[in-house]
């Protein structure tokens, strides 16, 4: 059995890993985002000190959230504002180089590379807070909404871009210290989020229902989304590491000495 379960927002990671590779692209071209983000992930469950005994979960984004069922709107801004981007055809290459990326890493590495239709990352992190309650659960993340999970107490937030991550000294902390995720969850009901095109404060009951349907993370999701995770979730089972098909030597040599095991 698994002694901890890390789930790594997967789309924080591919985003960081492309803008990596869009600063290094002209200068070596054959660091791919891919390169990047394993090496990004790598370094994470290093800091964690993690072993074949953990169980690591890469939540990825699928299309046409259900949340559009409850608000038409909710992130109508994003796809608007990507498609006016001078590199949005770009972009559209690199989401594909990954789509492929998942599908071999999902096969060759002991981590579990999830994405459902409809299913956001975070569906996955709220899902599974509340059924492993008897694991301890480690996520990695930048996005605020995550907070509210802080409400479980086997639930770290680990967030890579923060200062106490990235000190080096003897007290510093790899976790976030959090005070009410509830209170988090309150203020995203009652003010909206702007990123997500989520405005104002609900004017009514069934306004303020849906809004509640689309940011809670912490209670259940609506029954027929968290029926799919759960059973995605529970028919999970150990994977094999098959180190020596990685493409990357520098990736292979990585793994060895993060898993302290040999090609």
């Amino acid at each position: 059995m698994s002694n901890r379960i890390v789930i790594v927002d997967g789309g924080f990671v591919l985003h960081r890993s492309v803008l990596a590779f869009k600063n290094t692209e002209e200068s070596s071209p054959f660091l791919r985002p891919t390169f990047y983000f394993l090496r990004m992930i790598i370094g994470y469950l290093k800091r964690l000190k993690i072993d074949l005994d953990d169980q690591i979960i890469i939540a990825l984004d699928g299309r046409n959230s259900w949340r559009k069922d409850y608000d038409p709107n909710y992130k109508a801004n994003r796809k608007i504002n990507r498609e006016k981007q001078a590199d949005a055809e770009w972009w559209n290459e690199r989401f594909a180089e990954f789509d492929i990326a998942f599908e071999e890493w999902n096969k060759l590495l002991n981590w579990n590379f999830l994405k459902l239709e409809r299913i956001e990352s975070d569906d996955f992190a709220s899902v599974a807070c509340r059924l492993f309650k008897d694991k301890e659960i480690i996520l990695v993340t930048q996005d605020g909404d995550w907070k509210m999970l802080s409400t479980f107490p086997n639930v770290k937030i680990m967030n890579p871009t923060i200062k106490s991550y990235k000190s080096k000294a003897k007290n510093a902390t790899l976790f976030q210290s959090i005070e009410n995720g509830y209170a988090i969850l309150e203020e995203k009901i009652n003010k909206g989020d702007v990123s997500d095109n989520i405005k104002g404060k609900p004017q009514n009951e069934i306004e303020y229902e849906n809004r509640k349907k689309i940011v809670d993370l912490i209670h259940e999701l609506p029954s027929h989304i968290e029926t799919k995770i759960r059973q995605k979730l529970i028919e999970l089972l150990p994977k094999n590491l098959y180190i020596n098909k990685i493409k990357s030597p520098a990736i292979r040599k990585e793994l060895e000495k993060l898993y302290n095991v040999e090609d």
